[in-house]
């Protein structure tokens, strides 16, 4: 099994630049699977409820994350953002439909 870390953010935002760099984030990753759930009910017709789950989930995330930093507008607040990505190559166990 081979490691990789990327480090993807590591900064300290003004409370609406941190907004819209988290927002970003989540609207690429959930965009992201909805083209997979298209993709996969159109050329093999499989099942994608795991990828429906975790789309409505991001959606609950991003919803809760929205009110949060909306209720702390202009306090001044900064948002301090630390973001590595931890890859794990290894040998597949089974292929996925």
């Amino acid at each position: 099994m081979t490691k990789h870390e990327i480090k993807l953010i590591d900064n300290t935002y003004p409370l609406e630049e941190g907004n819209e760099l988290i927002m970003a984030l989540i609207n690429d990753k959930i965009k992201f699977l909805n083209m997979k759930v298209f993709s996969l009910q159109e050329r093999f017709g499989s099942d994608t409820s795991k990828f429906e789950q975790r789309i409505a989930e991001l959606k609950e995330e991003k919803n809760q994350l929205q009110l949060k930093l909306k209720s702390l507008e202009n306090s001044h607040k900064v948002v301090e953002i630390d973001c590595h990505i931890h890859l794990k190559i290894k040998q597949r166990e089974h292929v996925l439909v």
